[in-house]
């Protein structure tokens, strides 16, 4: 078995290259029995401009065995993207099937928020006179601290974060609280609400009923800072009996002030002075619903279905939304993870290809062009040549009639069509835009809480 190099030199030596050239592949030299010599092969690298230059002869060589070895790794390459795509074809099959649950169990942030009751309101029992108000009091707001001064108090939860940081918490404003059906029991939307709470307030300041309506206002104004001041006081003034009230509207401006984590340490202590309530059981299974904490949730909802049967089908409804959501999640999750894998494969793959193009260049830069490789009688190699891919152009030159060029690609030329970069790209695009569509649009609260991880009891 000869050295194709010590060959490739040898025939350079007798000053006939062009009678041993090699072929991309194939063996480089032909022998013509008709004319009983050695011919070169159409498409052989080795087709030089230059025949008698040994510099570039020997370097086509090395460029050839170059280009060889990044062909297969190549190959290689792209055979193991082919299968990882494959894999995430399958997936995306999956996903269009689990996305049909989507607009029926949908569920946002504010779905699950701590929401008060007609019957919650009742509990309150009291009546606010919000009509008969002087001119000068209508101006007046409730605000707590500036009514009755209250200093640090360990029953008030002064260790926990967001109580720390009170004077500091954002929260949105809580709409509900200002509807028709609730309105027309305490009327916290009407204009007269705050100014009759602060006149009633002034003349009776230890009032933790006054002080929770005031809370309630603060909510439904969106001001956490004041809300909290408010429940604090009807915390400190509340009787053991109705002190899960004011706890549970604390924790309910923590929850949507976004500190979950004391919010259910609140809710918790509401549910210690109140366990039969079942508002203050259901808000605990929000809190521990937005905490990703979904058996304890469910396990608190399923209590708060035995308090009061109305619950059962927001019980349900939810149960149905985290089987729905966690499944899709995975798979979009998995894809996700699919992708991770395919990306340092084709980062390596274009650098490759990138390089192999450099290679061939390099290689083309001293062969004669393809499309004037023939001889007088090479029948059978102009016939090949004809069926290769053409790039043809119609050109018009001195106005003349038009004449059609093409151009013919050879065989390296051939091969770099299957290393189709810009298809893989694109569909590692059109998978990445998929993914983050669903992300964004379709996952609702679940975007934040971690309903991949929840286990059936």
């Amino acid at each position: 078995m000869f050295d194709i190099t010590k060959l490739s030199l040898f025939c350079f030596l007798l000053a006939f290259p062009s009678s041993c050239n090699l072929s991309f592949g194939v063996t480089h030299w032909q022998l013509n029995n008709e004319l009983n010599i050695i011919l070169p092969l159409l498409t052989s690298p080795y087709y030089m401009k230059n025949s008698h230059d040994l510099v570039a002869f020997l370097n086509q060589s090395a460029y050839k065995k170059k280009l060889d070895d990044l062909m297969k790794e190549l190959v290689s390459i792209k055979a193991n993207l082919t299968s990882k795509m494959n894999s995430l074809d399958l997936f995306s099959n999956e996903l269009t099937k689990k996305i049909s649950c989507i607009p029926q169990y949908f569920i946002d942030e504010s779905d699950l928020y701590n929401q008060l009751t007609k019957h919650y309101f009742h509990r309150i029992n009291y009546k606010l006179n919000i009509d008969a108000l002087s001119s000068s009091a209508k101006s007046q707001l409730p605000k707590c601290n500036e009514i009755y001064p209250l200093d640090f108090n360990v029953g008030l939860f002064e260790h926990l974060e967001a109580m720390k940081k009170r004077n500091k918490l954002k929260m949105e404003p809580e709409e509900t609280l200002g509807t028709k059906d609730l309105s027309s029991i305490m009327g916290i939307s009407s204009s007269n609400f705050p100014s009759a709470i602060y006149t009633q307030l002034k003349s009776n300041s230890n009032s933790w009923k006054l002080y929770t309506l005031a809370s309630f206002y603060w909510r439904y104004k969106g001001s956490a800072k004041e809300a909290i001041e408010c429940a604090r006081r009807a915390i400190y003034f509340a009787p053991r009996k109705y002190k899960d009230i004011p706890l549970l509207s604390l924790g309910t401006i923590f929850q949507r002030s976004n500190y979950i984590n004391d919010s259910v340490v609140v809710i918790k202590a509401a549910i210690d002075h109140a366990p039969s309530i079942a508002e203050n059981v259901w808000s605990l299974g929000n809190s521990l619903m937005m905490l990703s904490q979904f058996n304890q949730s469910l396990e608190n909802f399923h209590k708060v279905e035995k308090l009061d049967s109305g619950y059962g089908p927001k019980v349900n409804f939810i149960k149905k939304s985290i089987n729905c959501f966690r499944d899709l999640k995975i798979t979009l999750i998995t894809m996700e993870n699919s992708l991770d894998e395919i990306l340092p494969g084709l980062e390596k793959y274009t650098s490759l290809k990138r390089e192999f193009e450099e290679y061939h260049d390099k290689l083309e830069r001293e062969q004669v062009p393809l499309k004037i490789r023939y001889y007088e009688g090479f029948d059978q190699q102009k016939a090949s040549l004809i069926q290769r891919s053409q790039i043809c152009s119609t050109r018009i030159k001195d106005n003349e009639e038009p004449v059609l060029f093409c151009d013919f690609l050879s065989d390296i030329q051939l091969v770099m069509q299957d290393f189709a970069l810009d298809i893989l790209n694109n569909y590692v695009e059109l998978k990445k835009e998929l993914i983050a569509t669903y992300k964004i649009n379709s996952l609702g609260v679940y975007k934040k809480i971690f309903v991949e991880n929840y286990s059936e009891l």
